[in-house]
């Protein structure tokens, strides 16, 4: 699944081994992610469970009918999701934790079961001896990956579950929302789409995306760079074009520029953060864009990527890269 909402995030790192910590600390990687360590579990557990829960769908998804919750009806507030990149808290929300199994007073798995969280990811580092428990953890869902500290490539099998749980975090707060989403509307959704979905991944990793903010339900989506940059993906159905043709917006389009359209050689993209406001008719050209096509599993979507599609208030965002250059206090234990 693609998730609705992705951006870094912090992960927590628990295990009484100073000195192993500060091993990791050098050795994992800081492009989507900034860590906490712990040496005590009781302080981070104490932590971890002082933290408010505040994951994006409180702000996005409202219960229309409260009373009759058994057929409940939501609303989601897709259109304004990528609003998400002006609270500079984002990069503080914590999405996994990595504990250790052995651990004087507290083992992990015990860890794991006073954490009050429920959307937080949980790896478990285990030693030989510990895998037939692990194993069962998992299979009973306390935990969501086990890694043995032992194996030689253990850094790289623990870079590549961190990596993983942080998608899984989200995708599974995102599921609520595209259920709601391609429950209501009777069409083809790109986001469940398995064409799509490998597009999306291979979009976010040649272009270095580290956050991904769903704008309307089709699968369009705003996102970001380390730096902040900003980069939009449209993407319309042949019938979304159609309609759009169709309506009373193409009636002061200039003959040359609606002909571009009806053919499909141009895409008209734009947004705006006052609402449904559409351009002047004179101004349709400059949002008029060369589309690329990308064939679904049962649609031909029409796609336009290209840098600020989106109207956003690139001052107001604060940057991962800026984030983590005020945060110097990422890699002391506690």
């Amino acid at each position: 699944m693609i998730p609705c909402c992705f951006h870094p995030t912090r992960v927590v790192v628990i295990d009484d081994h100073d000195r192993f910590l500060r091993r990791l600390d050098s050795n994992l990687s800081y492009l989507q992610a900034t860590y906490l360590y712990y040496t005590n579990p009781d302080k981070a557990l104490g932590f971890l469970n002082t933290q408010e829960l505040n994951p994006f769908t409180r702000r996005y998804i409202r219960n229309v009918d409260e009373e009759a919750w058994e057929h409940r009806r939501l609303d989601i507030n897709v259109c304004d999701l990528h609003n998400e990149i002006y609270r500079p808290e984002r990069f503080n929300e914590i999405s996994v934790v990595v504990v250790d199994y052995s651990m004087p007073d507290m083992n992990g798995l015990e860890f794991c079961q006073q954490l009050n969280n429920p959307h937080i990811q949980k790896i478990l580092l285990t030693g030989e001896a510990d895998e037939e428990i692990a194993v069962r953890a998992f299979n009973q869902g306390l935990i969501h990956q086990y890694i043995r500290k032992q194996a030689p490539d253990m850094v790289e099998c623990l870079q590549r579950a961190i990596d993983g749980c942080q998608v899984s975090y989200f995708a599974k707060l995102s599921k609520v929302m595209i259920e709601a989403i391609t429950a209501v509307h009777v069409v083809d959704h790109a986001l469940t789409d398995q064409h799509f979905q490998g597009f999306f991944k291979t979009l976010m990793r040649e272009n270095n995306f580290l956050e991904a903010y769903l704008c309307e339900t089709m699968g369009s989506f705003l996102f970001l760079d380390e730096g902040g940059h900003a980069t939009g993906l449209v993407v319309n159905t042949k019938e979304q074009q159609d309609v759009w043709l169709d309506s009373t917006r193409a009636d002061h389009i200039q003959p040359q520029l609606l002909q571009a359209l009806k053919a499909r050689q141009k895409m008209m993209v734009y947004h705006s953060r006052e609402g449904d406001l559409e351009p002047e008719a004179e101004d349709w050209e400059k949002h008029a864009h060369d589309p690329q096509q990308l064939q679904g599993i049962k649609t031909l979507y029409s796609y336009v990527l290209a840098p600020n599609l989106f109207d956003i208030n690139a001052h107001e965002v604060l940057s991962f890269a800026q984030f983590k250059k005020n945060s110097p206090c990422h890699t002391q234990t506690v």
